[in-house]
């Protein structure tokens, strides 16, 4: 049992740990427990199981099956999977919710593909509760904090196991957003390619529209929605617009950057009501600032870089300190994923 376990941990479902060992699917023998039902001359029972299985070797030694009373576990996020594999593969008999059809066919393990659906859940229930934009705030960084190296210049963190969840994590929101630096740093496609489902629409915090006219988001399927102030020049309004962006411009706050309230009703306007906010490191840490976190999906990675730090900003420090509550840890080939959702001390 302990080395099934163990194999699960790695990203096996219950199924393939077993057959891996050598056993069957399910090696379960119910002849004992018929004989302590002919030693108390019972003959017919009521059976407490969710597993058909049972049923048809109990009726095979002759015990009468009354009645079965299904067993309704609660569904979270350390056993979603296990339970679903009894379904698809142990034809267990349980009302789970359907896995996202976004990871439909890739190569996610068991464990992240349960907790994305999860997260899934956790944005419906947000908009048929409040209506607002639920913003995840999903990132990677290294041992020591980095989300870049020194000079701001890209740095590749992710494996690829992390890599597939991040696109995973795009098909399940409506929008992705990036700031213009990440933009010009990266020229990111922000497009999901490494599993099936939708592609977010990309949205750019880009207070000046110093987006160039020839950025990868052009080619994306879903026009791009540029987020404005009237510090932008209208030539450059024209020509992005004729590119195929679509430019709203929105009120600026006090340093001259796009008003992150302004742009929240903005992304709500536009019926983008599941954001997944990707970077960069000044975009991550005026979220975290303006407490407009609703989950947190961290990628760290097993290196020491010592470079920019996540979450780059003077105000932080002002801001109160985050606790991420009902928290999970996953590991992801040699990476590690924290979930988890923010709540601020005072």
């Amino acid at each position: 049992k302990l080395r099934a376990y163990n194999l699960q941990d790695e990203g096996y479902d219950t199924v393939d740990a077993n057959l891996m060992l050598g056993h069957q699917a399910d090696e379960r023998e119910y002849w004992a427990a018929v004989e302590i039902l002919a030693d108390l001359a019972v003959r017919s029972v009521r059976l407490l199981t969710n597993n058909p299985a049972k049923i048809e070797d109990l009726r095979g030694y002759g015990i009468a099956i009354t009645e079965r009373v299904p067993m309704q576990p609660s569904i979270h996020v350390d056993n979603a999977a296990y339970l679903q594999t009894k379904v698809a593969r142990m034809r267990h008999l349980l009302n789970l919710p359907p896995a996202p059809p976004t990871l439909a066919g890739s190569s996610l393990p068991a464990d992240l593909t349960a907790r994305v659906s999860l997260l899934q859940e956790r944005i419906a229930q947000h908009r048929a509760q409040r209506g607002t934009p639920y913003f995840t705030l999903a990132y990677a960084q290294s041992l020591d904090g980095s989300i870049a190296a020194q000079r701001g210049q890209p740095l590749a963190l992710s494996g690829n196991v992390s890599m597939t969840l991040t696109h995973a994590l795009r098909a399940a929101h409506d929008a992705i957003l990036v700031g213009v630096g990440t933009l010009l740093a990266d020229d990111p496609r922000l497009t999901v390619r490494r599993v099936a489902g939708s592609d977010p629409r990309p949205v750019v915090l880009d207070s000046t529209l110093r987006t160039p006219p020839t950025a990868r988001i052009f080619e994306h399927p879903c026009a791009p929605l540029i987020l404005t102030t009237a510090r932008a020049d209208a030539a450059t309004r024209t020509a992005l617009t004729a590119r195929g962006a679509e430019i709203v411009v929105l009120p600026a706050d006090v340093r001259g950057q796009v008003d992150l309230a302004a742009a929240n009703a903005a992304l709500a306007d536009h019926d983008l009501h599941s954001v997944m906010v990707e970077g960069g490191a000044t975009v991550l840490a005026r979220f975290v600032v303006a407490r407009s976190v609703n989950y947190a999906v961290v990628t760290v990675a097993p290196r020491l870089v010592g470079g920019l730090p996540a979450l780059q900003s003077e105000e932080t420090a002002r801001t109160g300190v985050a606790r991420l509550l009902d928290v999970s840890y996953t590991p992801a080939g040699d990476d590690l994923i924290i979930w988890g959702e923010p709540a601020w001390t005072a």
